[in-house]
């Protein structure tokens, strides 16, 4: 009995040492694997490459060399890398490839990430007293006005419905727009033929009169200057068989209000 409780106290000493021992090894084993691979990443090869897309060139570096490239497509894309020759070491031969390209190189033994470099900071403050000239800067800018002309088919505000500059979007009402482009395009004579394409309107001959006056229907309704339906630039417009139709060659747009519209204009059809 006393020999056997003997050897059980001692078989934790042995394995502690046992243990002790491996891990030992075990870390000497993975200290000294780094080194091999490092010594051959710095070992110089023949290499040539031609002058290609700085993408495909790295492929080709990479494979050349056992290297593991890794990069965004966007860092590298549009840019061209020069032809490579010579005996390089993987570290010279990529130095070359992104020469002039500020792109950098981050080596983690045989694997290179590839960024765009930071931007350049500011440079220093001038010193008192000394003034520093800056270049011009030009900044042209357009907005769209419901008074004042409108390049496109396209408009996106207009005074009719409110009397007041307000986009389409925010009117609650029917609005429909020609431009001057489009009454050019539609090489239009006349507003019933320039109003041809309205959603609601038709140009068509509703009246005797149509022939010498700008006579059309709005949903439906007869709409024609004698009525009181129309308006430019903010007042009544009038014509009959005397004073002819409205020229469209020097209009800058139509607008078409469709529905009742007393309260803003007065009596009038109430197609629009």
């Amino acid at each position: 009995m006393p020999t056997h409780s003997r050897a059980i106290a001692q078989r934790p000493a042995y394995r502690r040492s046992h243990v002790a021992w491996a891990v030992a090894c075990l870390t000497a084993s993975l200290l000294a694997t780094p080194a091999p691979a490092l010594a051959q990443a710095e070992t110089a090869m023949q290499i040539d490459l031609p002058s290609q897309s700085l993408n495909q060139a790295l492929l080709q570096f990479g494979q050349t060399f056992d290297v593991q490239v890794f990069f965004l497509p966007e860092t590298v894309s549009g840019r061209q890398a020069p032809a490579l020759r010579g005996q390089l070491t993987p570290r010279q031969a990529l130095t070359r490839l992104l020469q002039g390209t500020g792109i950098q190189a981050d080596w983690q033994g045989r694997r290179v990430s590839l960024s765009a470099a930071p931007a350049a900071s500011a440079p220093a403050a001038s010193a008192p007293g000394t003034a520093t000239r800056l270049a011009p800067v030009t900044v042209v800018g357009q907005s769209e006005r419901p008074d004042a002309p409108l390049e496109g088919f396209v408009a996106r505000r207009a005074s009719t419905a409110t009397k007041t500059d307000t986009p389409l979007i925010e009117t609650p009402q029917s609005i429909s727009v020609v431009t001057a482009d489009q009454i050019r395009e539609q090489n239009a004579q006349s507003m019933q033929e320039a109003l041809a394409y309205t959603a609601g309107v038709s140009s068509g001959v509703v009246a005797v009169s149509s022939s010498f006056e700008d006579t059309m229907t709005i949903r439906g309704f007869e709409a024609n200057p004698q009525t009181g339906n129309y308006y430019r630039d903010g007042m009544r417009y009038m014509n009959n068989q005397y004073n002819g139709k409205q020229e469209p060659y020097g209009l800058e747009r139509i607008e078409v209000l469709k529905g009742p519209a007393s309260i803003l204009y007065g009596a009038a059809a109430p197609g629009g």
